[in-house]
């Protein structure tokens, strides 16, 4: 793979257009949000019930509300302009994973929030023109997702957390994987990277 140099900040982020989430989703109990200005009502969620959920339903959501909004031709240009100010070669799928992980980390800021909401990519990116625009953790894979899908970049969603077994009284940690799965995965932990079996234990951080 050739190297990949950090993509320089653009100007901004674009303004996004309205795309109406699909009724299918919708009626999976998500409650929009309104935002204050209108333009953007309709792309922030809340879902209630989100910690009675499995990691499972989490995972298999989030990959269906990625692809929905990942159809937004607005998003994939601006992925484009991602690749183009990074360099990256025509048909490099992991250079370009590698320049849309890098705007994203220099260009949103983390935060965590109160209970469970989703942003739409489109609604991070606008967020993210201001100085106090920021998202978690699942928004933000949201927005690489939505990103990456819309340039047709194959991919895949991730859940470490912890699962109770019929043998042990605690909970042992665990990967929920959703997607095509690889036979090794790439963790980051303090130490550094491992690359372990998937679907096998999480390393303590």
């Amino acid at each position: 793979m050739p190297p990949v140099s950090p993509p320089p900040q653009l100007a901004a982020a674009p303004h996004m257009g309205f795309i109406a989430l699909a009724p299918a989703l919708l009626k999976e109990g998500l409650v929009p949000l309104p935002v204050k200005g209108g333009a953007l009502d309709g792309r922030l969620f809340e879902i209630p019930d989100w910690r009675h959920w499995s990691m499972e339903r989490r995972l298999g959501f989030i990959d269906r509300f990625i692809q929905d909004k990942g159809r937004d031709p607005q998003l994939r240009e601006f992925a484009v302009q991602i690749l183009i100010a990074a360099k990256v070669p025509p048909n490099q799928t992991r250079a370009a994973w590698a320049a849309i992980l890098a705007w994203v980390q220099r260009n949103v800021r983390y935060h965590t929030e109160a209970g469970e909401q989703l942003q739409s990519p489109q609604y991070t990116l606008e967020i993210a023109r201001t100085a106090t625009g920021a998202a978690d953790c699942d928004d933000m894979a949201i927005l690489i997702g939505a990103l990456g899908y819309s340039l047709g970049l194959p991919y895949r969603l991730v859940i470490s957390g912890r699962k109770r077994t019929p043998q042990r009284g605690d909970p042992a940690r665990a990967q929920y994987i959703h997607g095509p799965k690889p036979e090794t995965l790439v963790v980051q932990t303090a130490a550094g990277t491992r690359h372990l079996p998937a679907g096998g234990p999480v390393p303590a951080e």
